[in-house]
């Protein structure tokens, strides 16, 4: 069930509303039947994964804070236990593709789908999310959670066990145990905007910048190099558009309900330098790289070498999470590459200067649009044409494309400019009618304009 499907939009007011009028001590029972039953309608098998974190996490935590003499085994256990269905499905498809590509290259046709299709969604998360809690309890940052309801919520919450964002123990399991669901004023009118616009970002811009990218992507030797350059740099700003919609739509069904979430995003294009932009970027899966993986490597604490390999290995854990194939491989490594780079560059002397901070910031946001090659299933074509076909210098535009162009570019410029306001504070203190005026405005680019048949976010197969 997408959350911009008409079933969906049927679902949650009717969550919600009993959520508002059941007693306090009765919202985390209802919310986690939901949830259970909200991520069981996707694929009911897949719910034994969830079932499998939510008990293994469980009983890691009870270990890990008991125990005196064997915390550290059991932490270890834990941790392979949790990872272990997530490195399956990830890895076994990458060692698929690399077997059937030595055959292809011996001359057999053989042909399996792999297990793309059939990663459970939101096993990226949730065991991440179980992870990073069973560590926060061994490391002592905070109390084991006593109600397995509350546990079981917090890892199945349903507005973001699909695709994040990726919650930490301390931001949500607190909330959960003071039962902070239920109807509070004021977060309905945040979370109500926060719902419109990631709507908005999905349907109407991310949507309908997929019209354009999936004709180049499915077709790379059709186009000249300058062309697919410009389809990746359309792609991160749908990626962008389809990831933080999803964010904000999930963050705004979490206020409706009581319950804050954190930002994911915080306007990347506006960063200088690719570390800034994954400061801003999907903040929680960096946030968690950072705490635990980064850091235990002993993080910017050292030479500036050994930074440089804690960064490269950061990466290619980012990289694996994403996917177990050579091209995220190549991806990952291509990212550390560039922020290991900005060690070596004046970059606090860049950002104080608009001479050199405004390049530089164009610079970063194409150099990492265009790192999202790796990202299409037709990478290595479409690195072959962007390398080799640079003529003649103009875009090749598909046929029947100038009316869904010109859709895009007034959507970019509606995006860039809230995301301008809220980065450099041009309306400090909007009266409350600008506001009102602009919301009801995009809810009828969203009727008017929205892509409602497009399909899953993007994310959700990560």
């Amino acid at each position: 069930m997408e959350f911009q499907s008409l079933p969906f939009l049927l679902f949650f007011p009717a969550v919600a509303l009993t959520c508002w009028l059941l007693p306090r001590g009765w919202r985390n029972a209802f919310m986690l039947v939901v949830s259970l039953a909200f991520y069981t309608m996707w694929r009911p098998w897949a719910s034994v994964f969830l079932l499998w974190m939510i008990g293994v996490s469980w009983m890691a935590a009870h270990a890990v804070d008991a125990q005196a003499g064997h915390r550290k085994r059991w932490l270890w256990g834990s941790i392979v236990m949790m990872i272990a269905p997530l490195a399956f499905f990830k890895f076994l498809t990458g060692i698929n593709e690399a077997l059937l590509a030595a055959m292809r290259a011996t001359g057999w046709c053989i042909d399996f789908k792999g297990l793309n299709w059939a990663i459970p969604a939101g096993l990226s998360t949730y065991s991440l999310q179980a992870v990073s809690y069973v560590v926060d309890v061994y490391k002592r940052r905070v109390p084991r959670e006593p109600s397995l309801l509350n546990h079981a919520l917090y890892l199945s919450f349903f507005p973001t066990v699909m695709s994040g964002p990726l919650n930490r123990s301390f931001d949500l399991m607190p909330q959960l145990r003071e039962q902070r669901l239920g109807f509070d004023p004021s977060l309905v009118g945040s979370g109500a905007r926060m719902l419109v616009w990631g709507m908005f970002l999905k349907v109407a811009v991310a949507d309908r910048f997929a019209i354009y990218t999936n004709s180049v992507f499915s077709n790379p030797d059709m186009y000249n190099g300058l062309t697919i350059a410009f389809a990746l740099i359309c792609f991160t700003f749908e990626l962008y558009c389809d990831f933080a919609g999803y964010s904000c739509i999930a963050i705004g069904l979490g206020r409706l309900l009581g319950v804050r979430i954190k930002d994911n995003f915080r306007r990347p294009f506006f960063a200088m330098g690719i570390g800034e932009i994954w400061h801003r970027w999907h903040i929680a899966l960096s946030g968690w790289l950072r705490d635990y993986v980064y850091i235990p490597l002993g993080g910017s604490r050292c030479s500036r070498w050994c930074k440089v390999r804690n960064v490269m290995v950061t990466f290619f854990v980012s990289g694996m999470w994403h996917g177990g194939t050579l091209p995220f491989f190549l991806w990952g490594f291509c990212q550390g590459v560039c922020v290991s780079a900005e060690q070596f560059l004046p970059m606090k002397w860049m950002r104080n200067h608009a001479i050199t901070r405004i390049p530089m910031t164009i610079l970063s946001v194409m150099v990492f649009g265009l790192l999202f090659v790796f990202f299409q299933d037709t990478w290595d074509q479409l690195l072959v044409g962007m390398f080799t076909r640079w003529g003649p210098w103009h875009l090749r535009l598909p046929v029947h494309m100038a009316g869904v162009l010109t859709t895009m570019a007034v959507m970019a410029v509606i995006v860039l400019a809230k995301d301008a306001n809220d980065e450099f504070h041009l309306l400090r203190t909007p009266p409350r009618w600008v506001s009102l005026v602009f919301y009801v405005l995009i809810v009828l680019v969203i009727l008017l304009e929205g892509v409602f048949d497009a399909g899953q976010f993007i994310y959700v197969r990560f």
